[in-house]
């Protein structure tokens, strides 16, 4: 007959089904049973501390669920300084509406594809599979899933490394960061969030800095083919985390 043992507050503390008490090695600790809490994950931190800020942060950030993202011909006048990506405005880009059908909750598989696609088209031709943006995301979503998802970057170098190539990240802490990393030709992953678990990935193609202030990031939304977007850093939506790609 089989024994239903219920384990409460540690590893020690163990229970049958009869309510009779037992106790294992007194000696053992949790670690012991779940050794992978001894690894280091600086990534993980990294996020949940971006979280904790975001619940702290104050709510009057979120938005309607556009995320604040602007058209381009709504952006203000004036004079400023733009940079953009080789190569974006060539992209064909895959939105979400196209693979509703098959998935859901995936802009970050989304998000995933059109770095296959943008890098497909800087050279990476084996990224895109059999020339088509859906068989493409059918192969990244195998690898992301459904969402909502609080990381992509170890999913899209696994899909970068079934196809042959090593991708590479690091993450980007500040709009002079992203600065920084458009200039190097290398888009950015960003999440965005309007809620606790209301999150929608996008990708940075480009910035304008303008001198009066005012800081934007040019972004390819995931809902239109298209980099004519633009986001106002934390104006619409909270920015939870931003990371870099470049294939090596």
């Amino acid at each position: 007959m089989w024994e239903v043992l219920v384990i409460y507050n540690n590893p020690t503390e163990v229970y049958s089904a009869n309510v009779k008490a037992r106790t294992v090695n007194a000696s053992s600790d949790l670690y012991d049973y779940y050794p992978v809490l001894e690894e280091a994950n600086y990534a993980a931190v990294a996020q949940l501390a971006q979280l904790r800020q975001f619940v702290q942060s104050d709510a009057s950030v979120c938005s309607d669920g556009d995320y604040g993202f602007i058209d381009w011909g709504d952006m203000p006048s004036g004079t400023y300084d733009w940079d953009m990506v080789a190569n974006a405005a060539s992209t064909d880009w895959a939105t979400t509406g196209e693979f509703s059908s098959i998935a859901k909750n995936h802009c970050g598989a989304t998000a995933v594809t059109n770095f296959a696609l943008y890098f497909a088209n800087c050279g990476y031709s084996n990224l895109k599979i059999n020339s088509s943006v859906y068989d493409t995301f059918v192969a990244v979503h195998k690898i992301v899933g459904n969402g909502p998802v609080m990381t992509i970057a170890d999913e899209a170098k696994e899909y970068f490394t079934d196809r042959g190539y090593t991708l590479k990240t690091s993450s980007v802490g500040s709009f002079s960061g992203i600065q920084t990393a458009i200039g190097n030709d290398r888009p950015c992953g960003i999440l965005l969030a309007n809620a606790i678990v209301d999150w929608h990935w996008v990708i940075c193609v480009g910035y304008r800095a303008y001198n009066s202030g005012g800081s934007y990031m040019r972004v390819v939304d995931g809902w239109n083919d298209t980099t004519l977007k633009f986001y106002l850093c934390n104006s619409g939506s909270t920015w939870i985390s931003a990371t870099q790609y470049w294939v090596a």
